[in-house]
């Protein structure tokens, strides 16, 4: 089995500064089925057809095109006749499109307009649906069926909204109004095992660690179940705490849960070994990863890298390379920030062009130096203790 971090000495969370039973705090008994989603899926659940996915990627396009022109921000829009200014568009803010325009709309208080014009959509629409019968012969059938959405929506649609907002929200480090998203969805009913971990990368991603934990314990208050990425999560914050005893003790939680580690809890632990200076441990959990059938990506690569660069093992990073493009990785410009990073940061600008040299023996002196000053430029910074799942 693989041991992270050293081995725990017992299967509790005792050096937590939390009055908390580990098992209580990190093993939650099965959650009703009736606070989970209706499927744990990678997005919205719908009817998968062709046409359906491109009027949804036209209605995104569209969406996104009118974001551009802010027209709430003119007093025409605040006239009754343009109060909703999609209608024009022939849009329908399904669930899936509002989700998919806030996760990639540029700039984040569009998407939050955005947001807003979705809730009040999605209330007059549940005024609509809930007054059906007692509708006035004012409109026809055909008017109340243009007024409602074109597909199917379930409470479980509704939580993508929110996951992509707070996680908007979460990147920008607006962590006040993320948690006040949050705590409408709890408000509301509206949980899931992704609305608690979109939560837990936050506060990881700024190093917050009673955030992490005030989050785990009000998942746990919902019964919904971690998944793979909130454990992973987990395990990152307390070994960039260098609660190293407590990461080896969620790891064995995490086993004794069910679940298999995938490429990026590996990587993780292989992150903080090496950061630790525990290389021949990290060595250990990357020569296991052929045999449980994972395939190393970059970052695992780098972390380990990084490891041995730091102790000053430059035949090993070498030999780590040749590795990578062995198992058929194709390398790019952008390939190994962290590690260049690392050197830039040390001054040790030879062993970076030894790398570039390694990667692409064709390359000329003059390649390597831009190559370098590019990585100088980038603003990829926060890369030796944590591993973004």
């Amino acid at each position: 089995m693989l041991r992270p971090l050293g081995t725990p000495r017992s299967l509790c969370l005792r050096s937590l500064p939390y009055s908390l039973s580990s098992l209580r705090f990190l093993c939650s008994s099965r959650p009703p089925t009736s606070l989970l989603p209706d499927s744990h899926r990678e997005g919205p659940s719908s009817v998968h057809s062709v046409s359906l996915f491109f009027k949804r990627t036209e209605d995104t396009r569209k969406l996104l095109n009118l974001l551009d022109e802010k027209p709430w921000v003119t007093s025409e829009a605040l006239t009754k006749t343009n109060k909703k200014p999609w209608k024009s568009l022939n849009v329908k803010l399904s669930s899936f499109v509002v989700s998919e325009v806030i996760r990639v709309c540029t700039d984040l208080d569009t998407g939050l307009e955005l947001f807003t014009w979705w809730k009040e959509e999605s209330e007059s629409r549940l005024n609509l649906v809930t007054g059906l019968n007692s509708v006035s012969e004012s409109k026809s059938e055909s008017e109340l069926e243009s007024e409602t959405l074109s597909e199917p929506e379930s409470e479980s649609d509704r939580i993508w909204v929110y996951v992509s907002v707070m996680n908007r929200l979460g990147k920008a480090r607006r962590l006040e109004e993320m948690e006040a998203v949050a705590i409408e969805c709890e408000t509301e009913g509206i949980v899931s095992v992704e609305t608690f971990t979109v939560q837990l990368c936050a506060y990881r991603d700024m190093e917050i660690l009673d955030g992490v934990v005030k989050t785990w314990k009000r998942m746990e208050k919902f019964g919904v179940k971690p998944n793979l990425i909130s454990y992973t999560t987990l395990l990152d914050m307390f070994a960039m705490a260098e609660m190293y005893d407590v990461a080896a003790d969620v790891y064995l939680l995490f086993l004794w849960e069910g679940f298999f580690p995938n490429v990026k809890t590996l990587t993780v632990l292989i992150n903080h070994m090496s950061y630790r200076g525990k290389l021949e441990a990290a060595m250990d959990v990357f020569s296991e990863l052929a045999k449980v059938k994972v395939k190393p990506n970059e970052l695992t690569f780098c972390a380990l890298m990084r490891g041995y660069a730091k102790a000053e093992q430059m035949n090993k990073v070498l030999d780590l390379v040749r590795l990578f493009k062995d198992l058929g990785n194709r390398p790019n410009t952008g390939v190994f920030q962290g590690l260049f990073q690392f050197f830039l940061r040390e001054n040790k600008t030879d062993n970076g062009d030894k790398v570039l040299l390694e990667l692409w023996p064709e390359s000329t002196a003059e390649d390597r130096k831009a190559m370098m000053a590019k990585y100088a430029e980038s603003a990829w910074l926060r890369i030796d203790r944590s591993y973004a799942v």
